[in-house]
């Protein structure tokens, strides 16, 4: 097929370190969104979601095999490296994590693999939008727990939800899907193929770009891909963080962080 056009993004939330990145190799596309062990160490000075991150993306950059082999071998990756570093990895609370959506453009075939909460939305020649990777919310709970109370502090209630966090922690690979070295992880891939020709733009983000909603409402991921369009991934992300900013708090959008990292990668197929 000829030439197509790629945007991408890459911007570092509130936190110490930017946990999000970005594959792009010539016809390889993905983003990764890491999750530190919850007792907070560092490993040569970086993160554990930093390291997760950063591991599965290079694993992928080797594009030499099919994107579930890819997905499996970033997987035992992580759990090699982990061991090798002394993570005891049959502890969630301890383990190293990402989200991942990838996807490669072969031979007008659109293929993906994609677990945890990095998405996948295609759009397409009426500039329909279709979320192709399924949205899970497992901190729905959480969020609604962490609705702050007369007085509290966002960090006071990140606080009293700290037994709840732990808990949905450690069904990682259980209820929802993750990279995180567990053999299990493999029963959460996403994968599937589709005509080029049926697409005009692809689009793969970690939750970073969902617009803050209330813990229980599914993001509008149609409004995602209008605002994509006419603004492209920049004006997107500026319109996701103006509403952070607007509630600086985290008080009417609950939410661990007033700005999440934000990793995204669009193609355009036929312009």
């Amino acid at each position: 097929m000829s030439a197509f056009a790629v945007e991408t993004l890459l911007q570092q939330g509130v936190g110490k370190f930017n946990e999000d990145t970005v594959l792009v190799d010539n016809n390889l596309f993905g983003v990764f969104d890491g999750a530190s062990s919850l007792d907070g160490s560092l490993c040569r000075g970086k993160s554990g979601a930093w390291w997760a991150a950063q591991l599965a993306r290079s694993e992928f950059a080797e594009n030499d095999a099919n994107l579930l082999s890819l997905a499996r071998r970033a997987n035992q990756r992580l759990k090699e490296t982990m061991k090798h570093h002394g993570i005891e990895t049959e502890d969630e609370l301890q383990c190293w994590s990402t989200s991942a959506a990838v996807f490669r453009i072969k031979d007008s075939i659109f293929e993906w693999v994609q677990t945890g909460d990095c998405l996948i939305v295609g759009i397409d020649m009426d500039n329909h939008s279709h979320l192709l990777t399924p949205y899970t919310n497992h901190d729905a709970e959480t969020l609604k727990q962490m609705q702050l109370a007369s007085g509290e502090t966002h960090s006071q209630a990140l606080q009293r939800v700290r037994g709840q966090i732990e808990n949905v922690r450690m069904q990682m690979n259980r209820e929802y899907g993750v990279l995180n070295g567990d053999p299990r992880a493999e029963n959460f891939f996403i994968h599937g193929s589709m005509k080029c020709s049926d697409l005009k733009h692809i689009l793969a983000f970690s939750d970073g770009l969902f617009p803050p909603t209330q813990a229980d409402v599914i993001p509008n991921f149609d409004e995602i891909a209008e605002r994509y369009m006419h603004s492209g991934l920049n004006g997107l992300a500026d319109w996701v963080r103006e509403q952070e900013r607007n509630d600086p708090d985290c008080r009417e959008f609950p939410r661990f962080k007033l700005h999440d990292d934000i990793s995204a990668v669009a193609v355009t197929l036929h312009g």
